[in-house]
Order: structure tokens, then sequence, then C-alpha cells
């Protein structure tokens, strides 16, 4: 039998640089288990915190008007009426980003570890990255800076920033840093806390930053935190590397009210420092508490965020504070009930409440999603909504990566001999299903999103495949085999073929209305090699038909974009790219395009469509459906 691959190293790198794990969310668990399976181990299940994969990427929820915005976001916008009916919902969180001169005064201490285990390139990483952090603070901010191994020592006491001779004190203080010793984390943050007291002021924002890439005694870490922040004395943590306990960071960082961040890089250090200052140390609201109800009879089957809690048919999210310019991401995975009614019917409220900046408390304005209700049959394939289908592969991808890492690890003693290897063996080809299905499912969302976006993803499970596929003793052709396969499984459905494309416009048509009314340009519908069969036009004729009566949405004329295309030199196909859709949209005074393609596969065929708006150059839906290629789809799919 082969030698498990446990050791293996790829050939590139899947560390993502992951500041800014959705604000109150740590992203340690993301970076440090991407780390290791970098270097060609399945993780075990425990080092997945699924949350934290979904937290840790800005979906870019739209700017609010006041102090934070709250957008709700379905999978799909028809869903069948069948009972059972499984659903993604997407609560997104979005904090006013507000320039450095508008945000109130701040009284900062960093607190650094400086043991043995900081010395080169770590330590190095915090003196580059106060030079960054010298440029941003301001005359009127008060900065303290800490240093900690076996024991903590203020190494520039708590003083106002005012002057080049102060700053230049501060300079020099950062200069003299030098690393060795142990690792003392109580009596660092307990010295942290003490200069941020030093000058404290109610109406200056009063933060403690603690930055450590190892472990050490945390005896009354969570009470000290707890306790401060009930004097709006806040700390976020920053976890540097992968050896440090990132729990304790997570917890005291909740206990404290402030974020947990994860640092693998010199780059996104000095973002942290710098531009991203604000998102770590300035809140806007705090006590902020979400309720998310669905219809009665729903069963949650998950729900992933900051604190969420499910109760029957209602989701509860708490955020002791939220912070100028912070994302949260709510997702939850629902089996909806059988809807009464076909048509309209709404699906989701959202309440809440939060304290202001005066400690007042304020409600959350009400709001509602509904969404249109089919018979079975006729919903379309897969995520819909743009947002929900990245948010919705991260929740699969690392949902996946725990079933894998359950199933290697289920026994010690693994690939033995009699029923033990057997079982290992069965074990083992479903954790390689598992994999193999959400390669498809990455490699599907680029194709739809026109983006490589999951690479470093699609690069770890095809590692995991590699792997996996060793132990059963699989020739390294049959691996290529597994990893050159792309088709996804067709759902069952008694739709015939038109019925189905139906159901993709209907889709379509509902993600479009969620918008703000224009001028829309349909292209047509395109292989990426030109050629033309009778699908295409069959399709472009569908889509034409199904657009052409709305009043909110006036389609242009065909024959102005085969002008276009003809002038900029581009085929249907090339619009399939977002930047030359977006180009020719433009030139058309289009707010929005649709575009169509159709992929052929071994058996089944893939029809996805993709709404494109071109003021936000954003893709708002990305609909699909995969038909098995019978007889009556091979004969449109034959040139003319």
């Amino acid at each position: 039998m082969k030698a498990r691959n446990a050791m293996l190293i790829l050939s590139f790198l899947v560390i993502r640089s992951l500041v800014f794990a959705g604000g109150s969310l740590e992203g340690s668990s993301t970076g440090t288990a991407k780390y290791h399976a970098g270097r060609g181990y399945i993780l075990r299940p425990e080092q997945v915190v699924t949350s934290s994969f979904i937290s840790s990427i800005d979906y870019t929820y739209p700017e609010p008007i006041g102090l934070f915005g709250i957008s709700a976001y379905s999978g799909n916008k028809v869903i069948s009426a069948t009972p059972g009916s499984d659903q993604v919902f997407v609560i997104g969180l979005q904090g006013a980003r507000l320039p450095m001169e508008k945000l109130p005064p701040l009284n900062l201490c960093f607190v650094i570890d400086c043991s043995g285990s900081m010395s080169g390139e770590k330590i190095q990483w915090v003196k580059d990255s106060f030079d960054v952090f010298l440029k941003t603070v301001r005359d009127t901010d008060f900065v303290s800076l800490v240093k900690f191994n076996n024991s903590a020592t203020i190494v520039f006491p708590s003083t106002k920033m005012s002057g080049a001779a102060v700053r230049s004190e501060f300079r020099d203080a950062v200069g003299e840093i030098v690393s060795g010793g142990g690792t003392n984390l109580v009596a660092g943050l307990k010295t942290g806390y003490g200069q941020v007291m030093a000058n404290y002021r109610k109406e200056y924002a009063n933060k403690v930053l603690f930055l450590t890439d190892g472990q050490g005694g945390e005896d009354g870490m969570l009470e000290m935190a707890k306790s401060f922040a009930e004097m709006n004395i806040n700390v976020s943590t920053i976890g540097l590397g992968v050896g440090f306990n990132e729990k304790l960071l997570s917890d005291v960082a909740k206990a404290g009210s402030g974020t947990s961040r994860f640092i693998a890089d010199r780059e996104t250090m000095l973002e942290v420092f710098g531009v991203g200052l604000s998102r770590m140390v300035v809140p806007l609201v705090r006590d902020l508490e979400i309720s998310v109800r669905l219809p009665s009879g729903t069963k949650i089957m998950g729900s992933w965020g900051y604190d969420c809690v499910p109760d029957n048919n209602i989701v509860t999210c708490k955020y002791p504070v939220l912070h100028v310019g912070d994302y949260e991401t709510i997702v939850i995975k629902a089996s909806l009930p059988k809807f009464e009614s076909i048509g309209v019917n709404s699906v989701l409220d959202i309440s809440g409440i939060y304290l202001d900046f005066d400690g007042k408390q304020r409600r959350i304005p009400d709001q509602s999603m509904a969404v249109h209700v089919v018979e079975s049959g006729k919903e379309t394939d897969g995520y819909s909504d743009a947002k929900v289908l990245r948010i919705g592969t991260v929740l699969n991808y690392a949902e996946g990566l725990k079933q894998i890492g359950s199933l290697y690890y289920s026994d010690q003693d693994r690939m033995t001999t009699g029923e033990a290897k057997t079982d290992s063996i069965e074990k083992r080809t479903d954790a390689l299903r598992i994999a193999n299905t959400l390669k498809k499912e990455l490699y599907s969302a680029e194709e739809r999103l026109e983006s490589e976006e999951f690479s470093d993803e699609i690069g770890l499970i095809e590692q995991y495949i590699h792997i996996l596929g060793g132990d059963l003793d699989y020739p390294e052709e049959k691996i290529a085999e597994l990893l050159g396969d792309r088709e996804s499984a067709v759902r069952s459905s008694e739709q015939s073929f038109s019925e189905r494309v139906a159901g993709l416009f209907l889709e379509l048509s509902m993600c479009l209305t969620a918008q703000g009314k224009g001028p829309m340009v349909v292209s047509g519908f395109s292989f990426k090699d030109n050629r033309k069969t009778p699908i295409l036009d069959f399709l472009t004729s569908c889509a034409e038909t199904s657009f052409t009566n709305n009043t909110d949405f006036p389609v242009v004329a065909g024959h102005d974009l085969d002008k276009i295309l003809s002038e900029q030199e581009l085929t249907l196909s090339g619009l399939f790219e977002t930047d030359n859709a977006i180009a020719v949209g433009k030139l058309l005074s289009a707010r929005y395009m649709i575009t169509g393609t159709v992929m052929e596969m071994p058996s089944s065929v893939i029809v996805f469509t993709r709404i494109i708006d071109i003021e936000s150059s954003e893709i708002l839906g990305a609909t699909q459906i995969i038909v098995n290629k019978d007889k009556d789809i091979s004969a449109m799919l034959r040139s003319n």
C-alpha cells in the first residue's frame, strides 16, 4: 500500500491573509486550518470553524445610510411549495465606513508579545506597522505601548500624540523592543488596561490591542476583559503566526467586547495598523441584538455567525459591539414548511435593538423578505443570488471539510486488516466522494461568477483527492481522472426542458425585480467556442420573450447590440466576461446586462445566465439549470 501522504508539501501556498474576519468573529481558525492544510494534512473536524470561514470574506454589503445597515438575501427568489424545501438565507450587516477625521478621539494601548518566539521577521512586522500607524494617528489621540515576555514593561506611557517630538519618542521606543524570554499573557493584558485607565475619557474610544504569537497562563483573563468592557474599555486580540492560543484570544475578545484577528504576513499587519485601524478600535453601536423569524413550522438545520442561537423558527444573534466599517454575516440553512399558496409569500422577518452612542436603546426598523413560490420542479439548480452563491459555496466547503475530517480520523488504527480495513476503505471512499463533490461545486461557482476566487480552496481539495486516492491505492490515472471530472449531478425533475427554462427566467426576473429600475440588454446565449446550434436560438428567444414586456426594465433593441459588438470586434461569448459586458452596456446606456452561456458536459448540459449591474460592476444573480443530454437535447446541440 502506498504510504499516506500526510506530509506532502503543496506546490502552492494556500494561506489567504485573514485580517478583518467579520468584525466580531475570530479569523484565526480559518487561517490556521488553511496553513496546516497547505502542508498536506487532512484537517481534523475541530480545526474547521465554519462561521470563521464564512466571516473571513468581505461580501461588499451595501453602504448604510445611518450608523449601520442590514441586508437580507435568499439563495433563490423562486422556491418550491413542496414541504422540506431546503433554503439558505443570508443577513448581512455593514457598519458605516467613516474617514479618520470623523472618528472620535482614541485612547489606545498596544500590548506586544516580545517573547523569544517573536524573534526575526515577526517582531520586524510589528515595528514596520508602527511606522504606518504614526501616519494615521492624530494629535488628539492618546497612545501607549506595553511589551511582555516573562513580565510586562511599559515601553511608552500613555501620551497625547501632539507634535513631532512625541511621535519621534514613540518611534524610538518601538525601535528598542527586542525579543526573548517567555510569554506572560496575564501580566501583559493587565498592564495594558492600566495604561488605558491612565487617560480614560468617556468621549474617547478606549481600547487595548493585544498581540501575541504564543501561549501562556490565562488565569483571570476573561474576567478581567469582561470587567473592563463594562467600563467601556474594550480589547481586540491579534494572533500572529500559527502557534497562538486561538480559542483563548477569541474568548478574550468576546468577553472584552472586541474583535479577534489572525495575521499571516507583513502586508496584512501593515493594513491592521493603518487604514484598517478603525475596524478594531472605534465602536458604532453596542449590545446589538438581531432576530430573524422564518415561517411557522420551519426547521432550522443550521445557523452560522457571531453568537447565533436558533429556537424553533427564530434565530437570534447578539453582538457586543459593531465597529466602524465592520461587516458581519449571518447564514441560516432551513427546511421550509409547505406553502399554502403559489406566488409571492413572505419568508423572513428581521427585527432588533441596540444601544447608540449615548447609551439609549434603539429599535431596528422591521424588515421583511418575500419569495416567489412555484410548484415542485420549476425551481432552478443551486444558489442564484450572487452573494448567497459565494457564501453558500464557502458554507458547503467548510462543512464538507468537517465531514472529510470526521471520516478520516474516525478510527486511529486505519487501513490495517480484516473488518477494520474494510470499514476504513469505505470511510475513505466516502471522504473522497465528498471531496470530489466539493471540487465540482467550487469550479462551478467560479465559472458562474467569472472569477478565480476559490483557487485556494480548489487547490486544497485537489490535494485531499491525492491523499485519499493514495490511501485507497488508486493508480495515478484514476486520480487524474477524478481531478479532471467537473460534471455535476443532474437533479431529478419531471418538468420538460421548456418548463425548466421558463423557471430559469422566472428566477432571473425575480432577481432583477429586487433592483432599481433601468434599461437592460439581453445579450443572447452562446457557447464559449462560438459554435452555433439550435439550442442557442431557443434560449435567446425565451429570454427575449420573458423580458420584452417588463416596463420597469426596458430592453435595448437587439440591432443596437449587434452594431456595438461589431464595432468592438466582440462575439456574444465575449460578453460572459464581466469587463466586456460592462463596457458594451455603457455604450448602450444600459443599467443591466443579462448574459447566457451553454456548457456541454459528457452526459449533461448546463445552462446559466447572469445579471450584471453596469453601474456597480457587480454580478447580481447567477442562475443555472442542469439537464440530462437526452436525444432531444442532443439534437438541439448539433451545429446548424
